[in-house]
């Protein structure tokens, strides 16, 4: 028995080490090969009118997803509290932040049969064995974005799909409302470096991580706030300051300590959540001492900040 734990073990580290060898390689083709910058001309511009009546555009990035439109139903549920306590924004949930060109894991790649299967037994199992695979091709992910060698290039082409799809929703950069980008989990990495690039749109662009895990990267210091909610008994969210040295007390030149000391990060204690699950930040079932639910209650957090109450 103990053999095969120890051969179960191996093959695990395997298939994750070659998660982690080749999760540079598609931002490295976009950008050798494949990167267009071009940003839509006047006539597309044009067309989405002179009066934006929204007050403002929220882009949602989920942290385990295999696409921006197959998120958990959970994570859907949340976005819809957002909406009824946020009336006047549009809430954007088609940006898959795991890829440079927005492909999802089901798209056009060799291994979309596998992924296909994987997301659908996920949605189904109550088994996070499915949830693992895919989260741990996205943390792969997330370390490009944080990696100061590939992370411009990534963070360019999130930037890029981003802009795309606010322009798809009604964006008009000419009137420069504000945006809000949410990030879950290591979404909330993806969305700072996200940031570094859309501020250049002279839009206020506000990053929300939920139970976010992010490195000391500058887009802590372009955003114009950064809310971090932070459940007391999610312990991922730790290892942000555990594993990137930008995030220790000892590096005061850090992104991270200067944005602190700018008052740029706010710390929301979101209670006693856990990082994903049963109790996290999406659940219905468990609810605080003033009878709240948890997903009620982050659903709040969130559209207060938006409206301007946090």
């Amino acid at each position: 028995m103990t053999a095969y734990l120890w051969y179960g073990a191996a093959l695990l580290g395997v298939i994750i080490l070659a998660f982690a060898l080749v999760a540079p390689f598609e931002a490295l083709k976009w950008w050798s090969r494949d990167i267009d910058l071009t940003l839509p001309d006047s006539p597309q511009l044009d067309a989405l009118g002179n009066e934006d009546e929204h007050q403002c555009y929220v882009v949602y990035l989920t942290g385990i997803g295999g696409s921006g439109e197959s998120l958990a139903r959970r994570e859907f549920g949340f976005l819809d509290r957002v909406k009824e306590r946020a009336p006047g924004a549009v809430i954007i949930t088609d940006v898959f932040p795991f890829s440079v060109t927005n492909n999802p894991l089901t798209g056009e790649r060799t291994l979309a049969w596998f992924w296909a299967a994987m997301h659908r037994a996920r949605l189904k199992a109550k088994s996070i064995f499915f949830e693992f695979w895919i989260g741990a091709r996205n943390v792969c992910q997330v370390a490009v974005c944080s990696d100061p060698r590939y992370g411009p290039i990534y963070n360019l082409g999130i930037a890029k799909e981003v802009y795309q799809a606010l322009l798809n929703h009604g964006y008009d950069p000419r009137q420069r409302k504000p945006i809000y980008l949410v990030g879950y989990s290591g979404g909330g990495q993806v969305a700072l470096g996200a940031a570094c690039y859309l501020t250049r749109l002279m839009s206020k662009v506000t990053v929300i991580t939920v139970g976010g895990v992010f490195s000391s990267i500058p887009g802590l210091l372009l955003a114009d706030r950064v809310h971090c909610l932070v459940g007391s008994r999610d312990r991922t969210v730790w290892l942000g300051p555990l594993l990137f040295p930008g995030r220790w007390p000892i590096s005061p030149r850090s992104a991270w300590n200067k944005a602190k000391r700018r008052g740029k990060v706010s710390i929301v204690d979101m209670g006693p959540m856990i990082h994903s699950g049963k109790g996290d930040y999406f659940t219905r079932s468990v609810t605080l001492e003033n009878g709240k639910t948890y997903a009620d209650h982050t659903a709040d957090v969130v559209a207060d900040i938006i409206n301007g109450e946090r």
